[in-house]
């Protein structure tokens, strides 16, 4: 609530102080999926944080966070919106996605290529979606032992 209205209200807040929520609510409604996706990858974050305080991750991650860089091969800055380290062997990658329809095999195996970035015995993958998972999207999970997450 407070990141939403620090984000939205100062800047509209001549919209907000003559009326104009027409106008308030097409500069926010532009802006609104971008920012929701950095509320859900918080929230995705804090959820593999409570489960790994918990003990119910496949191993006890002793950092966790976000990366971006440079992706060698294809010379294209990427991202990969949570990491937790556990140890030389074991790793954590979670993606998250924010639409209004189910998240498809290609966002996995993005994920699964982006993993591959880092050298890594053990890669534990977590997709986390507001609006659940194709079938090609579980078979390829399954395929890959990743696990999807989906919030209702």
């Amino acid at each position: 609530m407070f990141h939403f209205w620090y984000r939205f209200v100062p800047p509209n807040m001549s919209h907000i102080k003559f009326g104009q929520i027409d106008k308030f609510w097409r500069s926010v409604s532009r802006e609104l999926p971008s920012f929701m996706l950095k509320v859900f990858e918080d929230i995705c974050r804090q959820w593999i944080e409570q489960r790994n305080l918990s003990g119910r991750l496949p191993v006890r991650f002793t950092e966790i966070g976000r990366w971006w860089g440079v992706d060698p091969i294809s010379k294209k800055e990427t991202r990969v919106p949570i990491v937790a380290h556990a140890d030389d062997e074991n790793v954590l990658f979670g993606d998250c996605v924010w639409q209004d329809k189910p998240a498809d095999a290609q966002v996995l195996i993005s994920l699964f290529e982006r993993s591959h970035l880092f050298k890594y015995k053990n890669r534990h993958l977590f997709l986390f979606s507001r609006s659940g998972f194709t079938d090609d999207c579980a078979h390829e999970a399954h395929r890959i032992g990743a696990r999807l997450v989906m919030f209702e």
